[in-house]
C-alpha cells in the first residue's frame, strides 16, 4: 500500500524533510519527499477525532506563538502516548533523542483531543510515536519548573565545582558543591538530588493544552 511506504520513508530517515515539507511547501525537495508527505497527510486527517491524551517536546523560541487562542499549524509531527516523554527525554533516556539540554526553554504541548497514525510498531525509537497534523488551537498554558534528579555519583563526576570536603562525626566524606550560585551538601552515602529551578526564565518548561482547530 502506498501509505506504508510513506510510513518506511518516514522511519526510515528522511522524517524532516517530509515534516518541513508538510509545514513550509518548499519545492525544492524531492519528489519521493513531497509523495510521502501528502499521502501521511491524506491518511492522518481521514482518522476519527479520538479524546485521547498525546505529548509533544519541543524547545520554546517564542512565547507569543502559545498565548490562549492561538492557532499553531503543526503540519506533520510526531507525539507520544507516554504521559512521562518529557522527563525521559530530560534523563535522556529514548534510544536516538538525546538532544536535551539543561539551558534551554521547553514547551510540552498535551494534545486534549486528536487525529492522529500509530506509528510505534514502525519507528525506531520507543516513544509510543503516532503522528498528527494540521492546526490546533491553544486551550490552556501554564508553567511548572523543571525537575532532575541526579545520582551523587554523576554530581561528583559532573561539572559542578566542589567548593570544600569535610568529614561528618561518623567518617562519610561531605562534598559542598556550587549549584547554580549556591553551596549545597550531599553526603557519599546520598543517593540522589532532587534540583529544582523556580522563576529562572532559562529553566522553563511551559506545559500547552490544544484542541483541533475549527
Amino acid at each position: 500500500m502506498i501509505i506504508d511506504k510513506a510510513i518506511s520513508d518516514y522511519v526510515n530517515g528522511i522524517y524532516e524533510d517530509i515534516c518541513n515539507y508538510s509545514r513550509n511547501q518548499d519545492e525544492t525537495v524531492d519528489e519521493k519527499t513531497k509523495l510521502a508527505a501528502q499521502e501521511l497527510a491524506k491518511t492522518i486527517d481521514q482518522q476519527p477525532i479520538e479524546e485521547k491524551s498525546l505529548v509533544r517536546v519541543e524547545r520554546l523560541w517564542d512565547k507569543d506563538n502559545i498565548e490562549i487562542g492561538n492557532v499553531i499549524d503543526f503540519g506533520i509531527a510526531s507525539t507520544s502516548r507516554n504521559q512521562n516523554f518529557f522527563n525521559l527525554i530530560v534523563e535522556n533516556k529514548v534510544d536516538g533523542l538525546s538532544e536535551y539540554q539543561d539551558d534551554c526553554r521547553y514547551v510540552e504541548y498535551r494534545f486534549k483531543n486528536s487525529r492522529s497514525l500509530d506509528v510505534s510498531k514502525q519507528s525506531d525509537f520507543d516513544q509510543q510515536e503516532e503522528l498528527i497534523h494540521g492546526k490546533y488551537k491553544v486551550v490552556n498554558k501554564y508553567w511548572q519548573p523543571r525537575v532532575a534528579t541526579t545520582s551523587f555519583k554523576e554530581i561528583e563526576l559532573s561539572n559542578y565545582p566542589i567548593v570544600k570536603t569535610r568529614l561528618s562525626k561518623r567518617g562519610l566524606k561531605v562534598f559542598t558543591y556550587l549549584i547554580d550560585g549556591e553551596e549545597k551538601e550531599f553526603s557519599e552515602r546520598q543517593q540522589s538530588i532532587t534540583i529544582q529551578y523556580h522563576n529562572k526564565p532559562e529553566h522553563e518548561r511551559w506545559i500547552v493544552e490544544l484542541e483541533i482547530a475549527d
